[in-house]
């Protein structure tokens, strides 16, 4: 089994696609009262491919034997706080976790944020898994969201 981890490319828009709708399937279990399946709306070729040329924004994927598995992307930004790495979402394929692929991915982000002398941020729904791999890594609850809905 060959691995290898490198930026995630316009050919692997399907691929991608399918890990994003892997995200919203978690998502549609663990608040199934805001996530609906059939709302789910892929990002549209051309929208992936104007991501993928801005400056600022990242996808990096994991491959295994050429498949992409897994990804974590994001964008640096700025604010009044300083410069930082928003991670807007990770995802490893179900039948891939376990293998340390998450891992190697956050650590390679790491790496990056070290270099450019930077934060990571992220937000995460509440009720999901991967919260304990987060505070595992080092992420430490900064801030609490509120929402409120009208249905």
């Amino acid at each position: 089994m060959s691995i290898e981890i490198k930026s995630v490319g316009f050919s692997d828009y399907d691929a991608k696609i399918k890990l994003d709708k892997e995200i919203f399937k978690y998502h549609t279990r663990i608040l199934p009262d805001m996530f609906k399946l059939k709302n789910f709306k892929a990002i549209t070729k051309q929208d992936f491919e104007l991501k993928l040329q801005k400056a600022n924004y990242f996808c990096l994927g994991i491959y295994v034997n050429t498949e992409l598995v897994g990804c974590i992307e994001g964008e640096e930004k700025s604010s009044k706080n300083g410069d930082y790495l928003w991670i807007d979402s990770f995802v490893v394929l179900p039948e891939y976790r376990g293998n340390g692929f998450g891992m190697a991915l956050m650590s390679k982000v790491d790496e990056y944020a070290k270099i450019k002398n930077l934060r990571i941020e992220l937000s995460v729904w509440v009720g999901n898994d991967i919260i304990k791999l987060y505070k595992k890594w080092g992420f430490k609850e900064q801030r609490i969201i509120l929402g409120k809905r009208f249905d």
